[in-house]
């Protein structure tokens, strides 16, 4: 047995970096890594700063990975992003797709989510909560996100989307108004 932190690592260097940047006085900034992100103030515009724009890609696997599009748009400052799903590592059995995130309660693979995109001030917090609200039921996974003041949306396997209230002040696209 062994336990892998990777998961993690990521929103920690984030985090990590987006520190070193306010503290050398940058206010203004976008680091991905890996399709996670952490965004400072947005960029400035001729009317002050304005935010930034981030897509939530759709989660389609097989040959439609190469026709990736977006099925929203986010925007946002000082905050981060991760985003869970099985359709980019994932393996095929008798044309069964199996993703890489597995329930422990099960010890299989999650299956209820497509993806699971999170915004929350940390990385490292985002990164933290987008596997279990995979894994959880939305009911429960929203619970969870509230205890931490974080927000999220769930791309179902049908492509429609569930989202935290809070998540919905930031969409353009889905729940726009």
């Amino acid at each position: 047995m062994s336990l892998d932190v990777g998961g993690l690592a990521k929103g920690f260097a984030l985090d990590a970096i987006g520190d070193i940047a306010k503290d050398a006085g940058v206010t203004s900034f976008f680091v991905n890594i890996g399709g996670d992100t952490i965004l400072g103030d947005g960029p400035v515009t001729a009317d002050g700063l304005g935010n930034w724009r981030s897509g939530v890609e759709a989660p389609l696997i097989g040959d439609e990975i190469f026709t990736r599009t977006t099925i929203d748009i986010l925007h946002l400052q000082n905050i981060a992003i991760a985003t869970t799903g099985d359709y980019r590592r994932f393996f095929t059995i008798e044309d069964e797709i199996f993703g890489h995130t597995i329930d422990p309660r099960t010890l299989r693979p999650a299956n209820n989510y497509l993806s699971v995109t999170i915004l929350h001030e940390s990385a490292f917090v985002a990164e933290m909560l987008s596997t279990p609200a995979f894994i959880l039921e939305i009911d429960e996974a929203k619970a969870l996100l509230n205890s931490f003041g974080a927000h999220g949306l769930w791309v179902l396997p049908d492509m429609s989307a569930v989202a935290t209230d809070g998540y919905r002040e930031f969409s353009t696209v889905l729940f726009s108004q």
